[in-house]
């Protein structure tokens, strides 16, 4: 699997993206990409606990981008991989590792 740096430009420039999506999304789909954050948000909380670890995320000092994800070599497109993860028994989706750096978390 490559390793894929996510930089925090990419990360406001998919935000910004989803915000511009958002005033066409019903109500159903705002609360399930809100489900799908609080998911991520709490994988991310676990990793930097001492006392629950996530089999997915992992919490590194040495990275130069905030977020690196280990990607598949020929994963399906994002509709597919979006539409496996909700349908129950639908094969497709593989969990994707990834890896956040001190530089994804706000300044203190």
């Amino acid at each position: 699997m490559p390793d894929v740096p996510i930089s925090q430009q990419d990360i406001d420039s998919l935000a910004h993206k989803l915000g511009r999506l958002e005033p066409e999304l019903t109500e159903s789909e705002k609360a399930l990409l809100a489900f799908m954050f609080s998911v991520a948000a709490d994988a991310i909380r676990r990793s930097e606990s001492d006392t629950v670890a996530s089999p997915l995320v992992s919490l590194t000092e040495q990275q130069d981008a905030p977020v690196v994800v280990s990607v598949q070599t020929s994963p399906s497109s994002i509709r597919d991989q979006f539409a496996s993860a909700f349908t129950p028994a639908r094969p497709g989706v593989k969990p994707v590792p990834g890896s956040i750096g001190p530089g994804s978390r706000p300044a203190e």
